[in-house]
């Protein structure tokens, strides 16, 4: 995935002359696709140059198999679970000539959990970060996020059922992201 979107950034970029290139970005009307190297994919609608809004999803399948042996009883468990957060919200960019553009971003998050452990996702993220604009159609950014969110799981096993919910707050992480603007 990291490959193909860093080939794919790579080519479009090179398909106009380097001395040509329109250093404006995307204007009011325009459509964009936005990923990263998490399992991620993000559309932004922009109502102007400087404004977009933005809906995106995250999606991650964890298998896991615990073996225990050597003990008096030999154990084994499997467990299988899917995770699908989805984000909406507004992003802001810098009105700028230059084809770096500083962008902030704030919106809502909500997602559920499902297979052997059952529960939901909710809060809110916000993040910073620059868009460097090869063109007015494919860009490369990088961004930090800080977030709130709330979780709430239950899970059965061995009937026993056990109930966990936690908020959290902090820094999430930094993403490269590279979009294609149509």
């Amino acid at each position: 995935m990291a490959r193909t979107l860093a080939v794919v950034a790579l080519v479009l970029s090179l398909t106009a002359p380097l001395g040509a290139q329109a250093r404006g970005g995307p204007t009011k009307g325009t459509w964009g696709a936005e990923t990263s190297f998490q399992p991620e994919a993000t559309l932004l609608k922009f109502r102007s140059a400087s404004r977009a809004w933005f809906v995106g999803i995250t999606a991650h399948y964890l298998h896991e198999t615990l073996e225990t042996a050597g003990t008096s009883v030999d154990f084994r468990t499997r467990s299988d679970r899917i995770q699908l957060d989805s984000r909406f919200g507004a992003r802001f960019y810098r009105d700028t000539a230059s084809a770096l553009r500083p962008f902030m971003s704030i919106g809502a998050v909500g997602g559920f959990i499902g297979g052997d452990i059952s529960g939901w996702t909710a809060g809110g993220a916000m993040d910073a970060g620059a868009a460097y604009f090869f063109s007015p159609h494919v860009s490369l950014a990088a961004s930090g996020e800080f977030g709130v969110l709330t979780r709430r799981f239950r899970q059965s096993s061995v009937g026993v059922r056990t109930e966990q919910s936690f908020t959290s707050a902090g820094f999430n992480g930094f993403r490269v992201l590279g979009a294609v603007y149509f």
